[in-house]
């Protein structure tokens, strides 16, 4: 009887274990699909963004070439300024996301590594 005993509870206890790896394994899995899908997303609206700087440059140049001929107000540069420094406010608000979420992804599937605190110091220096 004693034998027996000792071999439920040595099947329970491999049955439980076995429940908790099935379990943190679906648990990493879904912290990795969550990584990864902020890591696509913030790269598209980093994309995004860069074209809006673009447009916003643009605006701020003709509006300033507007003024210097006469037609623009400063009212209306100044609103172009302040649209411009928005667009590069979000712009890089986008880009720190990215940088988070690029760490994040590395952490989740444990490739995280002392080179990508370095690598993340040189892209913080990039403008």
């Amino acid at each position: 009887g004693r034998t027996q005993s000792l071999v439920r509870e040595s099947a329970a206890r491999l049955d439980r274990t076995n429940q908790e790896l099935e379990r943190e394994y679906r648990k990493t899995e879904r912290i990795v699909r969550s990584a990864y899908s902020s890591l696509v997303s913030s790269t598209a609206m980093l994309a995004a963004l860069r074209e809006g700087i673009l447009a916003q440059e643009i605006r701020l140049a003709t509006r300033l070439k507007g003024f210097e001929s006469g037609v623009e107000t400063s009212v209306s540069v100044l609103d172009a300024y302040q649209s411009y420094y928005a667009a590069r406010r979000d712009f890089m608000n986008a880009r720190y996301e990215y940088l988070k979420n690029r760490l994040m992804l590395k952490q989740a599937v444990g490739s995280l590594a002392r080179n990508d605190v370095a690598d993340l110091d040189l892209m913080l220096e990039q403008k």
